[in-house]
């Protein structure tokens, strides 16, 4: 995979929280950090998506049914065997 190299310029907060890091010994490089950092927003990006999905789904199923907790909480009791 062909390495990039990206210039960017951090606000003075953003470069106090990334030497703090590295100060801490969280991380080694700049490099890793800002790795680590785009790996968070991936995983976000991909949990975000996942939820819009499910919500239109939720959405696309139809109006739901009557929820009664007496009958839900019985069902649950025989299904798990609770007295």
């Amino acid at each position: 995979m062909k390495q990039h190299t990206i210039t960017f310029e951090p606000s003075e907060q953003d470069a106090q929280f990334i030497a703090g890091q590295l100060q801490e010994g969280s991380y080694k490089t700049q490099s890793e950090l800002i790795r680590a950092g785009i790996r968070r927003l991936e995983e976000d990006d991909t949990k975000l998506k996942a939820l819009r999905r499910l919500i239109d789904e939720g959405e696309q199923s139809g109006e739901p049914g009557t929820f009664i907790l007496k009958d839900f909480l019985g069902d649950m009791r025989k299904k798990y065997y609770v007295e």
